[in-house]
């Protein structure tokens, strides 16, 4: 199935329980993001794209995009339709922590 193809506009209704079916899936994710130090914010649902925003440690995580995957992944199979997620602008991320040490590279022999 194609993720643009034309669908009947949903009813409010229909509208109400997908944002509904998307808050729960978000929230039973949300508390792994937190233990690293991180987050997940619905922003935005239109039709298929759904838009989201990483907070926290997931703001310039390398693992970002795993996430996003996972958590696309996770609303298809909650709402039985393919769906896109979307990556808004970042919110704020961690703070940067200073050491007095100098870091220590150590090159291969």
């Amino acid at each position: 199935m194609d993720i643009d193809q034309d669908v009947a506009e949903p009813t409010s209704e229909a509208v109400a329980k997908r944002y509904d079916v998307i808050e729960r899936a978000l929230e039973e994710i949300r508390p792994r993001l937190q233990a690293d130090g991180g987050d997940c914010q619905l922003v935005s649902v239109e039709g298929k794209v759904v838009t989201v925003r990483l907070t926290g440690a997931c703001v310039g995580c390398v693992l970002s995009g795993a996430t996003i995957n996972g958590v696309q992944a996770l609303l298809m199979e909650k709402l039985g339709f393919p769906i896109r997620v979307a990556l808004a602008n970042p919110g704020p991320s961690r703070p940067v922590q200073m050491t007095s040490r100098p870091v220590q590279i150590r090159r291969p022999n």
